[in-house]
């Protein structure tokens, strides 16, 4: 039930008021002035206040402007009763803080509907602080919880750039260990080379050089690709320069290869100017390529083709040979992958791939009577 503190200084408007309110189901207390009022609300709590302007000790305008000045009752709706029909008073009383006014004598309806409306109104903003006081405390649990995640995360950024750096310089140590004996290895095999004849045992010399330099090369490779992952694009130096160009020049140290296989390589490159790293782009082609011949068939045909295709550049490279293992068509270019091609774990496209990625780039692998290779640059970065 709402309770409805009434203040007037007629008895007579104040048993008029308590008894229509009465038969409507409020609670009703009352002062006669705005002393009293005050008095009221220091030990109670009420829905609504009816209150008239004009009374002795303490008028409505000075209670409705002490009662604001209250923390934990300014929130309480006031309505005037007045029987001056004046716009500068009742404008007074809104600057006071009070929410409607009543002009006596008021007709019931009128009456019952504005104090239900008031507290209706005063109840949703009730319903409303709770739920923003609610989501408050809500929002700063959370808040807290993330500056602790947050904080941990950053102590996780920093393990793990120590974790990086630590990585590589123990690949630097070991690609340092394995180069140091390797070259001494293959010193040797060389000398062995110059003064052996026997046949048999140049070939075994050879295949030894092969798995050397191999290994030599995986060293690298596995350093290089560590440095891209770590340090990205910022390892890499961006100029423009002319793309067909670049694949041009990385074709022609392919013509011994295949002039020995007896391929044909066809370019189709239009001409556009990028923003590139053109030693690492140069290794990507550059390995891309060499896959290509490797795999293609005696009498094949590679054909490399550039197209400027809206604000990209787009590098197909196909030959016709058995095509990419499903696994990569599958699964995409990882690290590693859980088969071997050729006899090695398929870090060479890895290292294209991230090579692609820090140009802001994307390489795909399909099969299409063959093994096709598209990579797209953007021409303008």
């Amino acid at each position: 039930m709402n309770r409805l503190l009434i203040v007037d200084d007629n008895p007579k408007n104040i048993q008029l008021l308590g008894n229509i309110l009465s038969e409507n189901n409020y609670e009703v207390e009352y002062a006669l002035n705005g002393k009293d009022a005050l008095n009221a609300l220091q030990s109670d709590d009420f829905d609504l206040i009816l209150m008239d302007i004009m009374m002795p000790e303490m008028d409505g305008f000075e209670a409705c402007k002490r009662i604001k000045q209250l923390d934990n009752k300014k929130d309480i709706p006031l309505i005037f009763l007045t029987a001056i029909n004046e716009s500068e008073s009742i404008s007074h009383g809104f600057e006071l803080g009070g929410v409607d006014y009543l002009t006596k004598p008021f007709n019931t309806n009128e009456l019952l509907a504005r104090i239900n409306t008031h507290i209706s109104l005063k109840k949703s903003k009730d319903e409303i602080n709770n739920l923003n006081q609610y989501l408050e405390k809500k929002v700063k649990r959370r808040t807290e919880k993330l500056v602790v995640l947050n904080e941990k995360l950053e102590q996780a950024y920093k393990d793990l750039a120590v974790l990086d750096q630590s990585k590589n310089d123990f690949l630097n140590i070991i690609s340092h260990e394995i180069r140091t004996p390797l070259n001494g290895i293959l010193g040797f095999t060389n000398f062995i080379k110059e003064n052996v004849k026997d046949e048999s045992i140049v070939n075994i010399i050879n295949l030894l050089n092969n798995s050397c330099k191999r290994l030599e090369d995986f060293s690298y490779l596995a350093l290089d690709i560590s440095k891209l992952n770590s340090l990205g694009s910022k390892k890499m130096f961006f100029a423009p320069f002319d793309i067909s160009e670049i694949i041009k020049d990385v074709a022609k140290s392919f013509q011994d290869d295949i002039k020995t296989k007896n391929l044909s390589l066809d370019l189709n490159l239009d001409t556009a100017h990028l923003k590139i790293d053109i030693n690492y782009l140069s290794k990507c082609i550059e390995t891309i390529l060499y896959n290509a011949q490797k795999h293609s068939p005696e009498n094949g045909r590679i054909s490399v083709a550039g197209n400027l295709l809206n604000d990209n550049y787009l590098i197909k490279i196909k030959d016709e040979g058995t095509g990419f293992p499903k696994i990569l068509i599958e699964k995409g270019i990882k690290a590693f992958i859980t088969e071997h091609i050729d006899n090695n774990p398929g870090l060479e496209l890895y290292y294209c791939k991230l090579i692609i990625e820090n140009h802001k780039g994307t390489i795909n692998l399909k099969n299409q009577n063959g093994a096709l290779v598209e990579i797209q640059l953007p021409v303008n970065q």
